[in-house]
């Protein structure tokens, strides 16, 4: 299929946007800034400890373990129908700093060129989580699904500024990570789709990763905390 050269650059610059959570051709990407953004060598640390599965019935958080999850895969851009590839598929690697004893998870994410921090505080005590990157290029709110603090599934609600918007939702099963996120534009139009397919890995196979990407493409300068 044709797509023209104008649509295809308009939908690459807003999935650009996205806090891109896996990897298709290596669309160029700004400069992230120093104060924030996730992508790290230092302070790479093994999960601390598994939560108990209790619903979130009492709002208590006091038993929750805080741990670290790790991920390496692929992210996929496409038309919003899934038909036409955007690119070819981009690394993506992904650390999830899950804290109930903060009430947050602290993701860090390198996903093509790109670096970025994203921070989800809870709501009171409900499954719903207000997203805020850094940089700042989205916010919005992502509502978990199952067990307290061992989510399975979650959805996404996303506002990406002046770029537009995005709706998806990721679901892990085993140690497999999937996530679909449909694009529209600022006026509601459908530009994309990117679907992420993510590995749980060990700590030192992440970092393994960690330092072929930054072979490639430099250290990131953003710190990894």
């Amino acid at each position: 299929m044709f797509v023209s050269k104008w649509y295809v650059i308009t939908v690459a610059s807003v999935i650009g946007l996205l806090f891109s959570l896996v990897g298709v051709g290596d669309i160029p990407a700004a400069k992230a800034e120093t104060d924030g953004v996730a992508a790290g060598r230092d302070g790479v640390e093994a999960g601390k400890g598994n939560a108990p599965a209790g619903q979130d019935t009492s709002g208590k958080t006091s038993q929750e373990a805080d741990s670290i999850e790790y991920y390496r895969g692929q992210s996929q851009d496409s038309s919003p129908d899934g038909k036409v590839l955007y690119g070819i598929p981009r690394v993506m690697l992904l650390k999830r700093v899950i804290s109930p004893s903060k009430k947050s998870i602290t993701e860090f994410v390198n996903v093509g060129l790109k670096t970025f921090r994203r921070v989800l505080s809870q709501v009171d005590d409900t499954k719903v989580f207000k997203i805020k990157s850094v940089p700042f290029t989205h916010q919005g709110t992502i509502t978990f699904t199952g067990p307290s603090w061992r989510w399975k599934q979650w959805a996404y609600t996303v506002d990406l500024l002046r770029e537009g918007s995005m709706i998806g939702t990721a679901t892990e099963k085993g140690k497999i990570l999937k996530i679909q996120l449909h694009i529209s534009g600022p006026k509601g139009k459908a530009t994309g789709l990117v679907r992420q397919n993510l590995k749980r890995v060990k700590s030192n196979e992440y970092l393994a990763a960690l330092r072929n990407w930054e072979k490639k493409r430099g250290p990131p300068n953003i710190p990894f905390r």
